[in-house]
């Protein structure tokens, strides 16, 4: 039985060293003051139609919008980035709310958990999970990595809106059902999500037929084909954080340039379907709505920044 978030959830001069590194790298480093920023693909803006007629409520009605140049994260945060972070601003355990759930797991019998610990009065990541997404983080954790990494680089990081996730996860704006295509996913490897043998563990979930990506639970970021943009795991692997306010309908004005979504809303926007999701959840047009509080073996983020 899954029992889990349901997604239907004195002065000192010092220099900070900035490094630009492949995700596939292997081993933490832990060097004072030095971080590592995530690479990003420079996205064309463009107008298409956001949401889709087929899908759920809370993606209608299909609207005109327009998206100005921007740039995404190339793949999901990694438990390694997010690390470095923690180590530099801590864990916000003087506030109501930890950025991160230490103590997160999926369930007594698969033994998934958090793969970051605190140890002698520092966060470390598991060995061999430093390149895995950074999961059990909630809205306001991704949102403090992405200020927090403006304030080291001098550049504006920030969380994507959901119109900026559909039309990347539309190769600019195509009028698609997957990030691959409108077909299932036979004979291709574009993501991973529930399969054949994550149904031996779970016999009644839904899965994509015949599918087997080779992980069960969560996979490296970048291990299995990208969009046309070269941006990885779009599809599966873990939902990700956008900035929005999640609303249950669209609004109906066309033309909007670079929209945000509500104003204010009790839940904040997710997408791209995870390893626990089969099709249905994995369209280019999905959205669920999470408590910001939320956090889950299938829920992280990526990083946008303005042009």
């Amino acid at each position: 039985m899954i029992n889990k978030i349901k997604i239907i959830s004195g002065c000192m001069l010092f220099f900070i060293t900035i490094i630009k590194v492949n995700c596939q790298t292997s081993g933490i480093n832990f060097q004072p003051n030095v971080i590592t920023v995530p690479e990003t693909v420079l996205v064309k803006g463009g107008t298409f139609k956001l949401g889709s007629e087929d899908g759920e409520v809370n993606e209608k009605p299909v609207h005109t919008v327009i998206v100005s140049d921007f740039y995404i994260g190339k793949y999901e945060v990694t438990n390694k980035e997010f690390c470095e972070f923690l180590n530099d601003k801590g864990n916000n355990k003087e506030k109501v709310i930890e950025w991160i759930n230490l103590s997160g797991k999926w369930d007594d019998d698969t033994l998934q958990k958090c793969n970051i610990y605190l140890s002698e009065g520092k966060f470390w990541v598991k060995k061999g999970y430093e390149d895995y997404p950074v999961t059990f983080v909630n809205w306001y954790g991704a949102k403090a990595y992405c200020d927090w990494l403006s304030e080291k680089t001098g550049k504006q990081y920030r969380l994507p809106t959901e119109t900026e996730w559909e039309y990347v996860a539309r190769n600019c704006g195509q009028n698609i059902k997957y990030v691959w295509g409108n077909e299932p996913p036979v004979g291709k490897h574009p993501g991973n999500f529930a399969d054949e043998s994550l149904k031996r563990i779970y016999p009644d979930i839904r899965i994509a037929p015949g599918y087997n990506d080779s992980y069960v639970f969560v996979a490296p970021v970048g291990k299995f084909e990208p969009n046309v943009l070269g941006i990885y795991d779009l599809a599966g692997n873990v939902w990700e954080w956008c900035s929005d306010w999640f609303s249950h309908q669209y609004d109906n004005s066309d033309g909007v340039k670079n929209p945000v979504g509500a104003k204010s809303g009790d839940m904040k926007v997710a997408r791209g379907g995870s390893w626990l999701d089969g099709p249905g959840q994995l369209r280019v047009s999905r959205r669920v709505g999470l408590d910001p509080k939320s956090n889950s073996l299938n829920l992280g983020f990526r990083v946008a920044m303005e042009k």
